[in-house]
């Protein structure tokens, strides 16, 4: 049998190896204060609450130990650090904080909704309209004798689909007819100057000729320009500096 201070031992703290469980870091050794459980179910519930709201992860774990009215066995705090953790104002402006996070959540997922269906709205706009390269070469293309990129240019006169149109069906141009399948002065086709006049000039055109015609140009250019520096050379080295 039990004698008295044996059963008053059963309701005393608990033995010194527990911890504070919301241990707080304004808590001061010379409190020298006793840890306790909760008194009630009252109170081991409104410490949950708290929990639930501070996202409190070993007075969650704890209870998860027990169901229905049951007080878990390992909760012990000091009582100074349950009133900070239980402050009825820091909970509210906690819960607060809370809800206006889940509610920004939940615009973002819904605005992240609106713009992963907007991009196939976006995106049967642009098939619409065709990318912004030369329809007939495709490449970038530089001036003759310079560095300086051609500019392209807008489809804007109706009178250009229809010529185009007319030349690609007579010289059986698979590409072009493609391109000319739409209309593209609405469809926002875009050209250079120089491979628009090579396409549409009577002379020396055949299937593919147009990108076939400008690498020959090219090569000319470059052949032309050694040859100019080759020169260039030679006369600084025979006449300026022997003279």
């Amino acid at each position: 049998m039990m004698d008295d201070s044996q059963r008053e031992g059963t309701s005393q703290p608990p033995a010194p190896d527990h911890t504070c469980i919301i241990h707080q870091a304004s808590y001061k050794p010379e409190f020298k204060e006793k840890l306790s459980p909760p008194k009630d179910f009252d109170s081991w519930t409104m410490l949950l609450e708290a929990a639930k709201i501070r996202n409190h992860a070993p007075v969650l774990q704890a209870a998860t130990t027990v169901s229905g009215t049951e007080i878990p066995s390992n909760v012990y705090y000091h009582r100074y650090c349950r009133s900070i953790f239980t402050m009825k104002r820091v909970i509210q402006t906690l819960k607060r904080r809370a809800d206006e996070a889940k509610q920004n959540l939940q615009e973002e997922q819904s605005d992240s909704g609106d713009v992963r269906k907007r991009p196939l709205r976006e995106g049967t706009s642009e098939s619409r309209v065709y990318r912004k390269e030369c329809v007939f070469c495709g490449k970038t293309k530089y001036l003759p004798r310079s560095h300086t990129r051609e500019t392209l240019t807008q489809a804007v006169q109706l009178r250009a689909d229809e010529t185009l149109r007319k030349l690609a069906v007579e010289r059986g141009d698979e590409k072009i007819i493609a391109v000319t399948s739409r209309d593209i002065v609405a469809a926002e086709a875009h050209y250079h100057v120089s491979c628009y006049k090579n396409f549409t000039s009577t002379k020396g055109y055949g299937p593919s000729s147009t990108n076939e015609k400008t690498d020959n140009e090219d090569t000319l250019y470059q052949k032309a320009e050694e040859e100019a520096y080759s020169e260039l050379w030679h006369y600084v080295k025979d006449d300026l500096v022997c003279n």
